[in-house]
């Protein structure tokens, strides 16, 4: 008796699956999926230079309104910019006449030197503290949460497998909400090709376009200063895959063109073969097959016939090498670099999260968060 009591054990515990979040923390009656806003774009200064989109989702507006989160956002971005001012005093004279006078702002901002120096850190401070007044003020008081997450956080957050953000082949891709984030760039939108990588895992989102909304707008000169530098960051990178796209398409295009305008040359000379072959065999049936030397004169004309046409088949066939094959690799490889290098950009991505309040009491640091 004894020793069953020392051999027993209580049955092990069933595994928990992995990146899976419990659902009902994250996911509730009261936000079925999470909301998530990217940022615009990175940087290699790092993630703090650039701010997040402003968006919406019709999910959240019922728990709070849509005035009051686009304000969230705004002030979010105005303590998340390392030192967006003294960025506006190395940027171009159309940034610059945003400001009405720079000695006076800076003076009325009233930050010392010495905190400006840490631009990284005084970021995440500012973030960090405003985020927790948020949750304590807006967003607990109705049951949610809002956290700044990097790319691989928010992939546990929502539950997806494995740490890297899967984007798709860059070839199938085709933006269905024409945004202008992208600069018009075909149905190519990085941005939102970040968004469609996660459809099924969240609530969908609005982007605005206006970002003069809720009490950031009017004299905010931080804010416009930011704004026009971003949108010039953003669009100046979204450009370079738009143009890479672009180009890789065009030359698909072009090769598929070049292919039929090809395939319709050879299978002329295909047809002049068989028509050669076809002239053989009716010379072969009249005189000159009657004898051996003119069936050899028949012979001789006929290799002589389709020797040229075989010559002349090759020779498109290099052609078609040239400006079908070719087009293609160059196309295809141009596809995997712009590929590569958003899926490089999105996972250095930062973004804002908003879930159902899962109880657990709030991190004082983002460095934990950071990718």
């Amino acid at each position: 008796m004894t020793h069953s009591k020392e051999t027993a054990s209580p049955p092990p515990l069933p595994p928990r699956p992995p990146l899976q979040p419990n659902p009902s923390k994250t996911t509730t009656s009261i936000l079925p999926k999470p909301i998530v806003i990217p940022q615009t774009s990175t940087t290699i200064h790092g993630p703090s230079y650039r701010p997040f989109h402003l968006a919406h989702s019709p999910t959240l507006s019922a728990l709070l309104p849509t005035p009051t989160f686009l304000t969230f956002l705004n002030h979010l971005n105005h303590v998340w910019l390392a030192n967006p001012y003294l960025q506006a005093l190395s940027a171009t004279s159309n940034i610059l006449g945003f400001i009405p006078s720079l000695e006076a702002q800076l003076a009325a901002l009233g930050m010392q030197v010495a905190a400006e120096l840490g631009t990284i850190t005084v970021s995440k401070l500012r973030t960090t503290m405003f985020l927790r007044e948020a949750n304590e003020r807006v967003f607990g008081p109705v049951g949610l949460r809002v956290r700044v997450l990097g790319t691989e956080g928010l992939l546990r957050v929502l539950g997806v497998e494995g740490d890297r953000l899967g984007l798709g082949e860059v070839f199938d891709y085709e933006c269905e909400q024409g945004s202008s984030k992208g600069e018009g760039g075909g149905g190519f939108d990085p941005v939102m090709r970040r968004m469609d990588a996660l459809r099924e895992y969240v609530a969908p989102v609005v982007f605005v376009d206006d970002m003069d909304v809720g009490n950031g707008g009017g004299g905010d000169w931080v804010r416009k200063v930011a704004e026009k530098q971003e949108e010039w960051v953003t669009q100046r990178q979204n450009r370079v895959f738009v143009r890479r796209h672009r180009r890789a398409v065009r030359g698909i295009g072009e090769a598929e063109v070049a292919e039929k305008e090809l395939l319709v040359k050879m299978e002329e000379v295909e047809a002049e073969m068989m028509a050669v072959k076809g002239r053989a065999v009716e010379r072969l049936s009249g005189p000159l097959g009657e004898s051996l030397q003119g069936r050899g004169i028949v012979q001789d004309d006929l290799e002589k016939g389709l020797k040229q046409l075989q010559r002349k088949m090759e020779k498109l066939g290099r052609e078609r090498e040239k400006r079908v094959t070719k087009r293609l690799q160059q196309s295809e490889r141009t596809f995997q670099r712009v590929g590569k290098r958003e899926a490089k950009i999105a996972q250095k991505v930062m973004w804002v999260v908003v879930t159902a309040d899962d109880g657990v009491e709030y991190s004082t640091s983002l460095s934990d968060e950071d990718d």
